[in-house]
């Protein structure tokens, strides 16, 4: 997940934008995507607790398969994130609070 020569820095930018969109102040957004991110690891890995199958050779052959839906859901929640971020950021510039959570 974290491998630049796999996945490329996708993972990492995803932790980076959460953590600016709770420091912007948006509480909503940021609460989804980690929840989400978590929620959707967990469940893959109870697969492997509640199979018939030996574990680890279960695992060997679709560790690929959970990994990839759990980085491209989370980093189809990137330009949500980041847009978000940038608009609370851009009218925290001009002065005018946003009413809302984004």
């Amino acid at each position: 997940m974290l491998d630049p020569q796999h996945w490329g820095l996708l993972m990492p930018i995803f932790a980076v934008l959460l953590v600016a969109a709770v420091l912007t102040g948006l509480r909503a957004l940021p609460l989804f995507a980690l929840v989400w991110t978590i929620v959707a690891w967990l469940g893959l890995s109870w697969v492997y607790v509640i199979s018939h199958f030996e574990y680890s050779a279960y695992l060997d052959s679709t560790k690929e398969r959970v990994i990839a839906c759990i980085v491209v859901g989370s980093a189809a929640l990137v330009p949500l994130l980041a847009a978000e971020s940038w608009t609370r950021l851009r009218a925290r510039g001009r002065g005018r609070p946003r009413t809302g959570d984004g």
